[in-house]
């Protein structure tokens, strides 16, 4: 089983502002491989944001644009298993790099309710999961180590489950 898991944060509540990207490779239920980037989103930080992520302007200070990092995506996404914990990582990508990946997307929040029914009406956000089920977690809205936690949920579910990823219908 191989799969990658993303994670996005944001400026601001515009999708187009991408400050964060963290990946996370796995291969039979193990991390493999990482990449991540600071992205200067060339818009406005919202306090909100900055304080949910500790992210800021000064942070992206020099990084690379959205543009600039189009081949490091390329190569971790394209004809790729992609995992995220919800929707949100999946539009924000689609909406900053539309037609750009051929992907079979997976949201893993949808897996862990089916997975562990008591978190069917609520409950599992990925700091949650990550405590229920005993995954060190540091810096929560880091982008890096939000992939990460994805990728390790994911892999427990699909060991409670029995089921491949390609079992789970992706969208």
């Amino acid at each position: 089983m191989h799969f990658t898991a993303i994670d996005i944060e944001l400026a601001n509540h515009h999708l187009s502002s991408i400050c964060q990207i963290g990946i996370a490779v796995f291969e039979d239920g193990e991390l493999v491989e990482t990449w991540d980037s600071y992205i200067d989103p060339v818009e406005d930080f919202n306090p909100f944001n900055t304080k949910l992520h500790g992210i800021d302007a000064w942070t992206v200070y020099q990084a690379p644009k959205k543009h600039e990092i189009i081949d490091d995506l390329r190569h971790y996404l394209d004809d790729q298993a992609v995992v995220s914990y919800g929707l949100f990582d999946r539009h924000a990508i689609y909406s900053n790099y539309p037609d750009s990946f051929k992907t079979q997307w997976y949201d893993v929040t949808a897996i862990v309710r089916k997975v562990w029914p008591q978190f069917d009406k609520g409950g599992f956000a990925l700091n949650k999961m990550a405590t229920f089920l005993d995954i060190p977690q540091t810096q929560h809205h880091d982008a890096l180590e939000d992939a990460i936690i994805c990728g390790q949920i994911l892999c427990e579910a699909l060991k409670v489950s029995g089921k491949s990823l390609d079992k789970w219908s992706h969208k």
